[in-house]
């Protein structure tokens, strides 16, 4: 069962498909219907209701985490790194010098000849 099934399955699919895909499915699976159930988010009560029998996985109480640490992200002013940027300027290869930085330190190493 590829993603695209597995979504079309949780929005458009009956809940009886989807009990199904949930008892036969294998750990990979069940880990992807689980991550699609927050993403997309799953609506259906009775799915929502199996998916916790069946793996123990609480869709409405991690929704609401999610909604929470949203809320609570934007009224403290926090910015995700992802969309922040760098905090550092990448230097343009005009203001990097050309060559090497440093003379270089060998040790010579010289053997008694015996």
């Amino acid at each position: 069962m590829d993603e695209a099934k597995i979504k079309e399955v949780m929005v458009k699919g009956s809940t009886e498909a989807f009990m199904d895909m949930m008892d036969f499915a294998p750990v990979g699976v069940i880990d992807l219907i689980k991550k699609y159930a927050v993403e997309l988010p799953l609506e259906s009560t009775p799915k929502i209701e199996y998916l916790k029998q069946k793996t123990g996985f609480d869709l409405v109480k991690a929704l609401a985490n999610i909604k929470a640490e949203k809320e609570e992200d934007e009224a403290e002013g926090k910015i995700n790194p992802a969309k922040q940027g760098r905090r550092v300027a990448i230097p343009t290869e005009e203001e990097v010098p050309a060559g090497r930085r440093t003379t270089p330190k060998y040790n010579v190493v010289k053997r008694d000849e015996e």
